[in-house]
């Protein structure tokens, strides 16, 4: 879910950099396919992979807008 909003935030704000994380994304898959060393979760190594790339600027932004995401989901069901 993270990813997702991270992704999205970086279509709006630079685009060169989604192209790069979207990149990335893909890369972590298929090594995690290939079961090479480092790549056995694929969860981990995306994150650590995109958060070298993005900073920590970006990655605060997007997990802002994933916590606010996830309260108006709350609030919506309650």
């Amino acid at each position: 879910m993270f990813t997702r909003v991270l992704i999205k935030y970086l279509e709006q704000k630079d685009p060169n950099m989604h192209a790069q994380a979207k990149a990335i994304i893909k890369d972590c898959a298929e090594r995690n396919k290939r079961q090479e060393p480092g790549y056995e979760s694929v969860t981990l190594s995306m994150k650590r992979r995109l958060r070298d790339l993005v900073g920590d600027h970006y990655w605060k932004k997007a997990n802002d807008y994933l916590v606010h995401f996830i309260e108006q989901k709350k609030r919506q069901a309650g």
